[in-house]
């Protein structure tokens, strides 16, 4: 493939850095146009099935499935040194938790409208229509905390990091692992704790208590560890006396907002009010208050500069996008073959993936070694195939005799007359004891 024809990167600042790679600002040239992205680059090393790598491959394809003015946009995903990055909206700003200081916190009315859009993002995420399948995505989030949210230099809010996102229309590749919380403490709602549970109205209660904190400047939960949350979710006459103390601290400029923030952190998850919902009430709301609106209260404000981190493996280089033949399986030393190259080399997130291959039954008698021994793209011959089972050995011919014999008995015929005799033996046994009997009972008579 010819450099021309492949993505180029301008790598800038690092602007962040985690176990598992950085994300940079870069400038990206791909088909003629120029543009300033987020680019996030995993480490090298990473083999296909690290969690890592299929975490962000699932965060692409939902960024890609997903088209909501406060959700983060995603153009590609592609290989770059042999490493899986992901190329992202750009968004300049600060998120939330700047927000969230008592001695610094948002006009209630920006407040309101942040939530409004957030809440819009959420509704958008459950109904957007899945190319692969024609039904409604039904996507929750399972992380919304202010961490996750970006206000922009513009006035707009973002919902950022799908990584652990889930919907019952897509098969996510990342699989949550033993021990580990699908949720954030301080965000999750009662039946989380209770019975695992998470759904759209789970979504709705991490969003209120966000706007708990927006609203009061500290944690919903604060200063409770991970046990005394889940002793309060463990019953609701401790809950809700519970979150009405808490609640007391939200000094409401109007009092619908204190009436919707407590139906969001209601008990019960069917007495919470939907995303679109929020969304209307919010908007509702904040259109009757007086004060900035949050476009124009972003104009005011200092926003952080950016800190760059130092010795960021890729800062101040220009790259191009691996080629597909060159592209190799991360952490492996051969190259990927022709269908992971085509599949996995530079992926167009605005074009839904095929559906999952989803196996066909196992075979009745399961094999002599684990199933996860079976290499990818091979199945098990079931034992009553063909391919499988044993030759059948031919019938032996009967050996010629000079005298006359009788015809071959089935083996029905054998095996009936094999009953036939056990039931003739029963018989006589039965009458010998009959016999015994009875001249025992004759002595007993005679003799008194």
């Amino acid at each position: 493939m010819a450099t021309e024809s492949r993505i180029e990167f301008q790598f800038h600042d690092c602007l962040g850095k985690g176990g598992f790679g950085e994300v940079y600002l870069a400038t990206v040239k791909k088909a003629g146009l120029t543009r300033q992205m987020a680019v996030k680059v995993l480490k090298e090393g990473l083999d296909d099935q690290d969690d890592a790598v299929m975490r962000l491959r699932d965060e692409g394809r939902i960024l890609g499935m997903l088209n909501h003015p406060a959700i983060l946009g995603a153009t590609d995903m592609c290989r770059i040194q042999g490493r899986i990055a992901l190329v992202m909206e750009y968004v300049e700003g600060m998120d939330l938790t700047k927000a969230c200081r008592p001695d610094r916190l948002m006009p209630q009315k920006c407040v309101l409208q942040a939530m409004g859009e957030i809440a819009d993002a959420l509704h958008a995420a459950w109904s957007t229509v899945s190319p692969e399948t024609g039904n409604p995505l039904r996507l929750i989030h399972r992380d919304v905390k202010p961490e996750n949210m970006r206000l922009t230099i513009h006035g707009q809010v973002k919902l950022l990091d799908f990584g652990i996102a889930r919907s019952q229309e897509m098969s996510r590749q990342a699989k949550t692992k033993l021990g580990e919380l699908p949720f954030t403490p301080g965000y999750a709602a009662p039946e989380c704790f209770r019975r695992g549970e998470q759904g759209a109205e789970s979504d709705v209660y991490a969003l209120g208590s966000s706007m708990y904190r927006l609203l009061v400047g500290e944690r919903l939960f604060e200063d409770m560890d991970v046990g005394e949350q889940f002793a309060t979710a463990a019953m609701d006459d401790v809950y809700n006396p519970w979150v009405i103390e808490r609640l007391a601290k939200v000094h409401a400029e109007d009092p619908r907002t204190m009436a919707l923030l407590h139906r969001m952190l209601s008990y019960e998850k069917a007495d919470r009010p939907t995303a679109k919902d929020v969304a209307d009430r919010c908007e509702e709301i904040a259109g009757d208050m007086v004060g900035p609106t949050l476009q124009k209260w972003v104009r005011g404000i200092q926003f952080p500069a950016i800190k760059p981190i130092k010795d960021a493996a890729l800062a101040g280089k220009t790259l191009f996008e691996d080629p597909p033949q060159a592209q190799k399986s991360p952490g492996r030393g051969g190259t990927a073959p022709p269908s992971r190259q085509k599949a996995e080399a530079t992926m167009n997130l605005a074009t839904p993936s095929p559906a999952p291959h989803r196996p066909g039954p196992l075979p009745a008698k399961p094999p002599e070694f684990p199933a996860s021994n079976i290499p990818k793209g091979r199945s098990i011959t079931p034992i009553s195939s063909p391919v499988a089972a044993a030759p059948t050995p031919k019938p032996a011919t009967p050996r010629k005799s000079a005298s006359p014999s009788l015809p071959p008995q089935p083996a029905s015929s054998s095996a009936s007359m094999a009953f036939a005799g056990v039931g003739l033996l029963v018989v006589l046994g039965l009458g010998v004891l009959l016999v015994v009997v009875g001249v025992v009972l004759i002595a007993l008579v005679v003799y008194g």
